[in-house]
């Protein structure tokens, strides 16, 4: 009995609740492509806060009462994760010839549009909706959509489970041409940052512009928007991956 006694006061739980600590920041800091979906996500994060909370516990009652400290650590870590939120991401892929666009993020999906190369030339407001091509939103208005994590990719032209056409009100959306003007993508979120970018449809197979274009950018001049130079624009740093959001001030 007693050499059990001495193995378990061997255990180095001090350490252990450092470690685990160590590895749920840098388990953190992943790309979000490489994190599960959000739910599973938490919960490992979750886990590991029980696991290193418990050792620095116990290390706090056998050994020193400073590992006591450590305990600080995970409730602290625990705190910020109330306040988790993955932005939304997307990734373009092409299917049998069909347009989709993966999703990935934390937060739940309110709108949905793809606007025509016009907009870029000639939309008068933000996000004018006289230049969208297709456009989805919650078939239950009062609410807030589906998680985008459960939803995970939208094929153009198909409305998912939950949603409803807003746009165009009847029948099928134009399909995605060959063109010089890229096509705009706005996806807006709820609890989680939304995203938009540019894509261009080239040999008809649709990927990020290389180079996002500025704006269009608007100002309020007597309670109506007029266009006007985009004086900052975002960076917008895109590859085939994914595209963050873009902004105009």
């Amino acid at each position: 009995m007693t050499d059990q006694a001495d193995g378990h006061n061997k255990i180095p739980f001090g350490p252990i609740s450092l470690l685990v600590m160590a590895a749920l920041v840098l388990y953190s800091l992943l790309p979000s492509w490489f994190r599960p979906v959000p739910p599973l996500f938490v919960l490992f994060l979750l886990a590991g806060l029980i696991v290193s909370l418990i050792s620095a516990i116990i290390a706090g009652v056998r050994s020193s009462r400073l590992w006591l400290i450590a305990t600080l650590l995970p409730i602290a870590f625990f705190l910020m994760l109330l306040n988790f939120e993955q932005s939304t991401e997307v990734k373009i892929s092409e299917k049998s010839g069909d347009t989709t666009f993966v999703l990935s993020g934390s937060g739940t999906l309110t709108d949905f549009v793809v606007f025509s190369p016009e907009y870029l030339t000639s939309a008068q407001t933000p996000n004018d909706m006289r230049f969208a091509l297709w456009c989805i939103q919650p078939a239950d208005h009062q609410g807030w959509g589906e998680p985008v994590w459960r939803i995970r990719s939208i094929r153009y032209g198909i409305v998912p489970e939950g949603y409803i056409q807003c746009a165009p009100l009847e029948g099928k959306p134009e399909p995605l041409r060959d063109s010089r003007v890229p096509y705009l993508l706005s996806v807006t979120t709820a609890s989680a940052p939304g995203t938009a970018g540019y894509f261009t449809v080239e040999g008809g197979r649709a990927q990020w512009a290389k180079n996002q274009p500025d704006g269009p950018c608007f100002t309020m001049e007597n309670g109506k928007y007029k266009r006007a130079q985009c004086l900052h624009s975002a960076s917008c740093q895109t590859d085939s991956q994914a595209v963050p959001t873009t902004t105009c001030r």
